[in-house]
């Protein structure tokens, strides 16, 4: 009898040992995983990686345009791609001041497009885009008479490219948007929009993020009766160096990053919104006192669908901060990519492959390259990432009882001690 309660003992015990290991199996602790960031010089010089944006092909190969300058006034723009021999860099456009305000795109065929200005002789700018075919780069001047602000790429499902830039009309700017389908057609979306985002829906939508004037954050979409906006907040914008940065996850979510003013401290605040089925939300991401932070911001989504932004802060003595910004937990958290007084504040960029979750920053220190094998971080998202911020995250933990068993394992245990009451009983008949 003896023998046969030291064996229920037995494996019971063992019972437990082995679903907590399935337990940490399948729940690891968020704090054990630690990555670094990877930096690499992509390009060196003064005025090199100016303006700089970044992609990533279905190969998780990033791809990255930028200005190259030796000096302030002239200019080229450049393109840098990496595969698993290095990165190989190349000349697209020498036109005078070309590759200023430049975004990159990739299509599904791996094809980069990108959208930039180039300086007429009359110091006004030109709209121009290039795309990279079997024959080498091709370019286009889409519009004429332009401002010198940002422009916007992106490429729908079919492989056709949307820009987002600012004209002149009659010495006042205006929010433009240009498309391809079988030839440039451009129209106008608003006056006094700038700092503008692009982003196609899966049913190759376009949307838009834009300041408008210098009193608020709209959204806008395309529709067949033409362009319709929405409030998202009420910002404060001292000039016209902010940016917004959107992206749209795989269910149809927008996700904005953009930077609030504070006249009385002349701080520049990080904050966030996204659209649930509630409305507009928004969350402060981070602010801190003597800095100026997030006028350059840049964001992704995971595979989770969780947002990922980064964005530089500087404060008077000239240093400058390169940060990477996530949700754990329920909340922002804040890790440094590069922290050094010869870094240049200016453009950021961030791309995520959705098929690894490694990240991919680029920013102006010459032109810098920064990489994060992914996870990024355990994340363990609840459903909020604060009190005003809605996340759509699906948590990977299994369901736990009240000693910290998950109840698979319990109901494990409790199966393995009636079998070893079972077999006592029947040896002792």
């Amino acid at each position: 009898m003896k023998k046969q309660i030291m064996l229920v003992i037995l494996l019971t015990f063992l019972s437990i040992v082995i679903c907590n290991a399935a337990s940490a199996v399948v729940s690891p602790d968020p704090t054990s995983t630690t990555t670094q960031w990877q930096i690499q010089v992509v390009e060196d010089g003064e005025y090199v990686g100016q303006y700089s944006s970044i992609a990533v092909d279905s190969n998780g190969n990033p791809h990255i345009s930028y200005s190259y300058s030796t000096g302030e006034i002239n200019g080229d723009l450049k393109y840098a791609s990496k595969d698993s021999t290095g990165w190989s860099t190349e000349t697209v456009d020498s036109a005078p001041r070309a590759g200023e305000y430049n975004s990159l795109a990739i299509d599904k065929n791996n094809n980069p497009h990108i959208s930039y200005l180039a300086m007429n002789p009359d110091e006004s700018y030109s709209l121009k885009y290039a795309t990279k075919t079997s024959t080498g780069w091709q370019t286009q001047t889409i519009d004429t008479n332009l401002r010198g602000e940002y422009t916007s790429i992106a490429v729908d499902s079919n492989g056709n490219p949307g820009i987002i830039y600012v004209g002149d009309v009659d010495g006042d700017f205006v929010l433009k948007y240009a498309y391809f389908k079988g030839a440039w057609n451009t129209e106008s979306i608003t006056m006094q929009g700038h700092g503008a985002s692009l982003a196609f829906d899966s049913s190759n939508i376009p949307h838009v993020s834009s300041y408008s004037g210098g009193s608020s954050i709209r959204y806008w979409t395309r529709g067949i009766s033409g362009w319709t906006s929405e409030l998202i907040s009420n910002v404060v914008v001292p000039g016209f160096s902010e940016v917004t940065s959107l992206k749209i996850d795989s269910t149809g979510t927008p996700h904005i990053s953009f930077a609030d003013y504070v006249p009385a401290s002349g701080e520049h605040i990080l904050k966030y919104a996204n659209k649930a089925s509630s409305g507009w939300t928004t969350s402060t991401v981070y602010s801190e006192s003597g800095w100026v932070v997030g006028m350059y911001n840049a964001l992704a989504v995971d595979s989770s669908n969780l947002p990922h932004i980064v964005f530089g802060k500087t404060n008077s003595d000239g240093s400058v901060v390169i940060c990477h910004a996530y949700i754990k937990n329920d909340a922002w958290e804040i890790e440094t990519i590069a922290n050094s007084n010869q870094y240049k504040y200016g453009p950021v960029s961030v791309a995520i492959d959705p098929k690894t979750d490694n990240i991919h920053v680029s920013y102006y220190s010459s032109l810098e390259y920064a990489f994060l094998q992914g996870p990024a971080r355990p994340t363990n998202p609840s459903p909020t990432a604060n009190a005003q911020t809605t996340v759509n995250a699906q948590s990977n933990t299994i369901p736990m009882q009240e000693t910290g068993m998950p109840f698979a394992g319990l109901f494990i245990a409790v199966l393995m001690a009636i079998g070893g009451l079972a077999l006592s009983r029947r040896t002792n008949k």
